[in-house]
């Protein structure tokens, strides 16, 4: 790959390799998520998870960088009554 950003004669080889953990609440729910290696370059990925949010406590969602910057393009909550 290629820094489209930089200056003319220079190429510099960048990696956008991302490796994150996802946490609900304080807990890994997915731990070790490589977007590439699991779903393919430049593909959509989809993910479901059922928690429970008690007491008004809400949903807290981390993303815990191991390799790069962890990404998220979109996300969708549903209440289950």
């Amino acid at each position: 790959m290629y820094n489209l950003g930089a200056e003319a004669g220079e190429e510099q080889e960048t990696s956008h390799r991302r490796i994150f953990d996802i946490l609900v609440n304080g807990e890994v729910v997915i731990p070790s998520l490589e977007p590439v290696n699991h779903f393919g370059e430049l593909r959509a990925a989809h993910k479901k998870i059922i928690l429970k949010a008690s007491d008004n406590s809400g949903v807290e969602i981390r993303f815990r960088a191991i390799q790069g910057n962890p990404i998220l393009n979109a996300i969708e909550m549903k209440k289950l009554y």
